[in-house]
C-alpha cells in the first residue's frame, strides 16, 4: 500500500531527501469537551450591547454594562458566575416587548406610623433590603427611606416610587410577563409598625426569542439557557436544537430553563415540550428568580465535561431555599422525575442541590411512554462520541479514493475511537467487543462517492439507584 507521501511529486529527478509533514497522523488522541454556555434573557434600554448580539462575558459587571444593571441577563449572569466561576459564558440580550406591554408592579405599603424602633426588611426577589425605623416615624417618612434603600441597589430588577399614603410602588425594570416572576416579601423586627405587601403582577408582553435563537443559529453553544418559557418559545428553542444537534450542522446543545411554581404546572410546561435536548429545572417557591435558577442549573452542568457522569447532589450556589413546607418531599420528586423535570433538594448545609438531571422526553412518537432518553447525560455522551467519531474521520479524511482498502481503513478508525471511548479513564461506552460486529461500513447503493455507517454505542449509563435487601440471620 502507497505511503501517500504529499506534495513531494514521484516525477522529481533532482537528487536529495525530501522529507515533509502530515500534521494529522499526530491527532490521535479524543477531543477534549469543554462546555460553553449562553444565557438568553431581557436587556435594558442603558445596555452598550445591541439586542441579540451574543458576547462572551467573564465578569457580572460587564453584563451589568453591557445590558442594563438589574436586567433579566445580568441577574442570570450573576446566577450562572455565583454557581461556577470558572463557565465559559456568554450572554444575548432582548429588548422589551412593545406593543401593549406593561411593567409588573407591586406594592409595599406602610400601615401607621412607627410605635417602636426596630428594623423593616423588604425582599425583592433573594435580594434583602433592610432600613432602620425608629419610634414614632411617619409612614411616609418610612416609606421614603426604603424607597431610597431600594434604588441605591442598582442590582435589584425593579424601581421603588413613594405616595404620599406611605405607599412603596414597586415596577419591575424589565416590561413583559418575567417581572410577574419577582417575589416581593417584607417584614419587620420588634413589631415595629404595620406592613402589607401586594404581590408583584400586570406585566405583559413577550419578548421575541428567535431574534437570539437566529444570531447565535452559527454558533456552537453546548447548553442554551433561556429566561423565556412561554409555550410558543419553548417550541422555538426546542426547534432550533433539532436543527443544530441533526447530523448536518452537528453542533450539539442542551437547552435549559427554569420552573418555580406549581408542581402541576411543571409537568404540564415539560409534556408540552418532550424534548430529549431540553432540561427543565424545577424548585417550589424559591425566592430566586426562575431564570437565576435555570441559569445555575446550567453553569454547574458546564462545568461537567464528562458527558457520562449523573450531576446528582451538585449544589446550586447561590439559589436561595425555599421554606420547608414548600420544599419537594419524595413523592413530590418521584412525580417530577416521571413528568420530566428535574427536581431539586435541599442539602444538608441547606444549599438546593440537583436530585437527577433529566430531559424533559417522557413520550416516544406514539404517545407511548419512553425511558429511553430520561438522563440528561444520554445526550450529552451521544454528542461526545458523534464527537469524537467525526474528529477522528476528518482528521484520517482528506483526499482520499473509495475502495475496499479505504472501507476497512474507516471501520479500523471507528472501532479505535470506540475503544477508546470504553477505556476505563473515561466510560462512555462500554462492552465495544459485544457489539463491534454491528459496527459496518460500507459503500452506499446510490452514491458511489460516499459511504455509509453505523456505530453502535452503548452508552454507560449513570448509577441512580442502588437496591438490595438484608436478611435476619
Amino acid at each position: 500500500m502507497s505511503i501517500g507521501i504529499e506534495n513531494i511529486p514521484a516525477s522529481t529527478r533532482k537528487p536529495g531527501v525530501y522529507l515533509g509533514f502530515r500534521l494529522n497522523a499526530g491527532r490521535l488522541s479524543l477531543p477534549d469537551n469543554a462546555q460553553k454556555m449562553i444565557v438568553i434573557g431581557q436587556k435594558l434600554a442603558s445596555g452598550t450591547v445591541k439586542e441579540a448580539t451574543p458576547v462572551d462575558i467573564y465578569y457580572a459587571d460587564e453584563a451589568a454594562t453591557y445590558f442594563g444593571y438589574g436586567s433579566v441577563v445580568h441577574l442570570m449572569v450573576k446566577a450562572a458566575l455565583n454557581a461556577n466561576t470558572y463557565v465559559a459564558l456568554s450572554a444575548i440580550g432582548l429588548d422589551d416587548p412593545t406593543t401593549g406591554a406593561l411593567a409588573a408592579t407591586g406594592k409595599i405599603t406602610i400601615g401607621a406610623a412607627a410605635t417602636k424602633t426596630g428594623v423593616l426588611t423588604a425582599k425583592i426577589g433573594a435580594y434583602p433590603v433592610s432600613i432602620t425605623v425608629n419610634s414614632k416615624d411617619e409612614k411616609k417618612a418610612i416609606a421614603d427611606s426604603l424607597v431610597i434603600a431600594i434604588n441605591e441597589i442598582s442590582d435589584l430588577p425593579v424601581l421603588a416610587s413613594s405616595t404620599v399614603d406611605g405607599e412603596v410602588a414597586i415596577t419591575s425594570k424589565n416590561k413583559g410577563v418575567t417581572g410577574n416572576d419577582i417575589s416581593l416579601t417584607a417584614s419587620t423586627s420588634n413589631d415595629c409598625v404595620q406592613v402589607t405587601v401586594t404581590t408583584m403582577a400586570g406585566g405583559v408582553g413577550f419578548a421575541d426569542i428567535k431574534k437570539a435563537l437566529d444570531a447565535i443559529f452559527p454558533s456552537q453553544y453546548n447548553i442554551i439557557v433561556t429566561s423565556l418559557t412561554q409555550s410558543a418559545d419553548l417550541t422555538a428553542l426546542k426547534e432550533h436544537l433539532d436543527l443544530v444537534c441533526g447530523p448536518l450542522e452537528q453542533r450539539e446543545g442542551i437547552g435549559v430553563y427554569g420552573l418555580t411554581g406549581a408542581l402541576a404546572d411543571m409537568i404540564t410546561s415539560a409534556a408540552g415540550v418532550n424534548s430529549w435536548v431540553i432540561s427543565p429545572i424545577g424548585l417550589r417557591k424559591t425566592a430566586s428568580l426562575p431564570y437565576e435558577l435555570a441559569a445555575a442549573y446550567g453553569s454547574v452542568m458546564a462545568g461537567e465535561e464528562d458527558p457520562a457522569m449523573p450531576l446528582n447532589t451538585l449544589p446550586l450556589t447561590g439559589i436561595e431555599a425555599p421554606a420547608i413546607p414548600d420544599q419537594f418531599d419524595r413523592k413530590q420528586q418521584e412525580a417530577l422525575l416521571k413528568g420530566g423535570v428535574t427536581p431539586v433538594e435541599i442539602g444538608p448545609s441547606g444549599t438546593p442541590q440537583i436530585v437527577r438531571a433529566i430531559t424533559s422526553y417522557t413520550k416516544n412518537a406514539q404517545n407511548v411512554p419512553d425511558a429511553t432518553l430520561l438522563d440528561v447525560t444520554t445526550p450529552r455522551s451521544l454528542f461526545y462520541v458523534r464527537k469524537a467519531c467525526r474528529t477522528a474521520l476528518t482528521n484520517w479524511g482528506g483526499r482520499k479514493k473509495l475502495n475496499d482498502l479505504t472501507i476497512t481503513s474507516e471501520h479500523g478508525i471507528l472501532l479505535s475511537v470506540l475503544k477508546k471511548l470504553e477505556d476505563p479513564d473515561l466510560q462512555i461506552v462500554e462492552k465495544i467487543e459485544e457489539y463491534k460486529a454491528q459496527l459496518q461500513v460500507k459503500r452506499n447503493i446510490q452514491d458511489a462517492t460516499r459511504t455509509d455507517a453505523k456505530i453502535p454505542s452503548p452508552i454507560v449509563r449513570g448509577l441512580h439507584i442502588i437496591a438490595g435487601v438484608i436478611d435476619l440471620i
